[in-house]
C-alpha cells in the first residue's frame, strides 16, 4: 500500500527514481516488478481522482 499511496500521489518521476535509488544501494526491493506495478496504479489512481 505505500507505493500505491505515497509513490502513486509523488508521481512516476520520483516512484521509478525510488525503485533505481533502491537497486543502487543493493536492497533486493529494489527494481521490483510488483513495486513498479503498485506505483502504476498509484499513478492512475490520482490522475483520475
Amino acid at each position: 500500500m505505500r507505493h500505491f499511496l505515497i509513490i502513486g500521489s509523488k508521481g512516476s518521476l520520483i516512484g521509478n527514481g525510488v525503485e533505481e535509488f533502491q537497486y543502487l544501494k543493493g536492497c533486493s526491493s529494489g527494481r521490483d516488478p510488483q513495486d513498479y506495478y503498485s506505483n502504476s496504479l498509484g499513478y492512475k489512481f490520482f490522475r483520475h481522482y
